[in-house]
């Protein structure tokens, strides 16, 4: 399983990587938005061994900022795009439908 982030064991300061990425294989296809203190290849080695996977954007910021980030995506997306993957692995509750990238702007991220 993956490191699971949480307060207690980083500051709110801490630098931490947000990330989208796109996952699929030959049954499905969906997009994973996460935190990880690690590289965001090495978060994905998990996700790795059952889906190809693309990041599409990473941004290297404070925990604090990064979660803010997160819970605004999924606050945003989850109603219309949540997703379901044929696999459960950490983090598979922050998947969207491949149709959420139809919503996000360039700038969505800045």
């Amino acid at each position: 399983m993956g490191k699971k982030i949480n307060v207690s064991n980083i500051g709110i300061n801490e630098k931490v990587n947000f990330y989208l990425v796109y996952c699929l294989d030959p049954n499905e296809q969906f997009v994973k938005v996460g935190i990880t203190s690690r590289e965001v290849h090495a978060r994905l080695s998990e996700i790795r061994s059952n889906w190809t996977t693309k990041i599409l954007f990473t941004k290297h910021l404070p925990y604090i900022e990064a979660f803010k980030m997160e819970q605004s995506f999924i606050g945003e997306f989850s109603e219309k795009h949540h997703y379901k993957p044929s696999k459960k692995f950490s983090g598979w509750t922050e998947c969207f439908s491949p149709e959420v990238l139809d919503s996000i702007t360039k700038d969505y991220f800045e």
